[in-house]
Order: C-alpha cells, then structure tokens, then sequence
C-alpha cells in the first residue's frame, strides 16, 4: 500500500522554519539547492517525539512556497 505523501511547516518563532514532505520517509526542501533531502533529524521530530512547532500544509502550498524560491510564510 503506497502512503499519501503529507507537507508540513515549521513554525519556530525567531528560527529558520523548513518545508517538509513525509510519504516513505521524512524530507526536507533545500532552497539553495531547489532539491528534497532525506531528514533523519526532522523525521524523528516530526514523527516519533512531541514536537509541536509545525503545521500540516496542502501540496498545492508547498509548491508555491517553491516557486517563491523557499521563502517559506507562515
């Protein structure tokens, strides 16, 4: 069974905030680079602790937040 892939953004208050996608395994988007990196660090944040600071977004967000060069408004 394939997983639905879900986006999220960090909210942390005065921190770089980062885009993320998680379906087989937690990424991250890199800006400088416009690719996704697997994220070990934010899939254990995200998946398997209690971290609070991020909110679930819509792919159609996601994508505009890439076309906008990773400027990324809460």
């Amino acid at each position: 069974m394939m997983r639905t892939t879900k986006y999220y953004i960090t909210t942390r208050a005065n921190r770089k905030n980062f885009l993320l996608k998680y379906g087989d395994w937690m990424f991250k988007y890199v800006p400088e680079s416009k690719t996704w990196e697997a994220s070990d660090y934010w899939y254990e944040e995200i998946i398997m602790n209690d971290f609070t600071d991020f909110e679930e977004i819509t792919e159609e967000r996601a994508k505009e937040m890439i076309a906008s060069d990773g400027v990324f408004q809460i």
